[in-house]
């Protein structure tokens, strides 16, 4: 089987086997899932996780890895199960442009193929072979409700500490993983309604990005380089009258790529940090008494990054004021959605 490439407007190039169906070919199967994996040196786990999607009992109908400029071997891995795997696509960014913008090129060359379904898959997720037929399955029983998406039960490496049953909002509008580092006894079996679906591996429904997209132009915020794009897409689509699910029979191991109490990178701290800010500035109305313990909790947190980390802290106020035009407009739009006048 013969490899070709191509190249599009932005410079990347895009793998795959011309014989064979592949986005937009082939039969039409309903549904129609895209599986979509963003790697930047992720060579290390890469094969695993896509040995566990091509063993999935509803085989989906394309498999798009998006590589963001790697300089490791994740290319080559990719490229080696375009040649076994014709419904695999590979396309090779120039750059590093982030998780953000990288997802979208996908979201849009999904829902350009008509696909019904998109799984944003991490690198370093490995799914249980029912994963994506537990999840169809949640959505069909809630046939008719405008649902964004569902995620499963997500697990440490070690199969017993419980990584993200979904998403949570805790104190201070911080959205966390619900039950992370607990371990699984059972106690999360249940299917549930959750305030959204963590990125690493969230089966989003086609409703839902379209309408996301139509709204603000775009499906993930892409002034989040990196960090909390799952959160804000879920709290936008919350306040568009979504709601997301969880399902416990749909399993996966992941295995993140920080350790829980090890310090951040000063990268890592600042993307986190500022886009923490920026969404209970956009989301949480400035009249609400929560949203001022919030500023008031936010600004503690700064003053003590300077004194410690003052490098972060800078970062921080960068990011914040580069971010402010942007801001306001997916507070304008937002506005005007409350009112009737937005998609």
């Amino acid at each position: 089987m013969r490899i070709e490439a191509k190249r599009d407007a932005a410079g990347a190039v895009q793998r795959f086997a011309p014989d064979e169906p592949h986005v937009g070919g082939g039969k039409v199967h309903l549904p129609r899932v895209q599986v979509q994996i963003v790697t930047h040196e992720s060579a290390d786990g890469l094969a695993a996780c896509l040995d566990a999607v091509l063993a999935q009992t509803v085989a989906p109908a394309c498999v798009l890895i998006l590589d963001n400029a790697s300089t490791d071997a994740s290319v080559a891995i990719a490229e080696a199960y375009v040649v076994r795997h014709p419904r695999i696509v590979v396309h090779i960014l120039p750059h590093n442009l982030g998780y953000a913008v990288a997802h979208n090129l996908g979201f849009t060359r999904a829902l350009d193929a008509q696909m019904t379904h998109v799984l944003t898959l991490n690198p370093d997720v490995l799914l249980r072979a029912t994963y994506l037929e537990h999840c169809l399955a949640a959505l069909h029983d809630r046939k008719g409700e405008r649902t964004g998406g569902v995620t499963g039960k997500l697990l440490r490496e070690n199969g017993v500490t419980i990584d993200s049953t979904g998403l949570v909002m805790e104190a201070f509008y911080h959205v966390r993983d619900r039950g992370s580092e607990r371990r699984d006894a059972g106690q999360y079996d249940a299917a549930h309604v959750v305030f959204g679906v963590c990125g690493a591996a969230a089966l989003y429904t086609a409703s839902f990005l379209n309408a996301m997209h139509h709204a603000a132009g775009y499906v993930l915020d892409e002034t989040f380089f990196l960090y909390k794009e799952d959160v804000d897409l879920c709290w936008r689509g919350s306040l568009n009258g979504f709601s997301f699910l969880y399902a416990p029979k749909a399993v996966a191991k992941h295995a993140r790529g920080w350790i829980a109490g090890k310090r951040p990178s000063a990268r890592a701290q600042s993307h986190s940090f500022a886009n923490q800010l920026s969404m209970v500035w956009v989301y949480v109305s400035p009249r609400s008494f929560g949203f001022w313990v919030a500023q008031f909790v936010e600004f503690a947190r700064f003053l003590r990054l300077l004194v410690t980390r003052p490098n972060v802290a800078w970062q921080i106020a960068s990011l914040l004021w580069s971010q402010r035009t942007h801001r306001q407009e997916k507070r304008r739009m937002l506005r005007n959605a409350r009112r009737g006048e937005g998609g």
